[in-house]
């Protein structure tokens, strides 16, 4: 079964609106029509919908998971591999082809994104992560409570 949580179902699309960078750059790949991302596809847009998506909450775990193999990694060609790790791992869990994939409201397509905006996400999610988790390392422990 397909999720289809972030549809207009009257309409079959989705219910955002994308950003101005259109999936047709450079490396995109349309997708059949009547696509819909499946389970473990990524959409490559910043929405509540989106967030919502179970591909979307699969991957930010995905990033949870990776995020102290990237904080570990020194040098930029180690940061790299762990990038191109998550990239290959959730295209290959795809089965409907995706990956990580954007709709365009012009052709009414969905589209799979090319390496560049994949790993530009995977990038900008460990990067996220990496920094919030840092955050709460550095907070001031709470007042211990008095017995009394």
């Amino acid at each position: 079964m397909v999720d289809r949580g972030i549809f207009d179902e009257e309409q079959g699309i989705p219910s955002y609106r994308p950003d101005s960078r259109l999936p047709t750059r450079e490396g995109a790949k349309v997708l059949r029509i009547g696509y819909a991302p499946g389970g473990w596809d990524v959409i490559c847009h910043s929405s509540k919908e989106t967030e919502e998506h179970i591909g979307n909450r699969r991957f930010n775990l995905c990033i949870e998971i990776h995020v102290e193999a990237y904080k570990k990694a020194k040098l930029r060609v180690n940061k790299s591999a762990v990038i191109s790790d998550i990239v290959g791992s959730i295209r290959a869990s795809s089965a409907t082809g995706g990956g990580f994939v954007r709709f365009d409201m012009e052709t009414r397509r969905w589209y799979e994104v090319g390496d560049k905006i994949a790993r530009d996400k995977v990038g900008q999610s460990l990067r996220m992560c990496s920094s919030s988790k840092k955050k709460t390392k550095e907070e001031v422990p709470s007042p211990r409570t008095r017995a009394v």
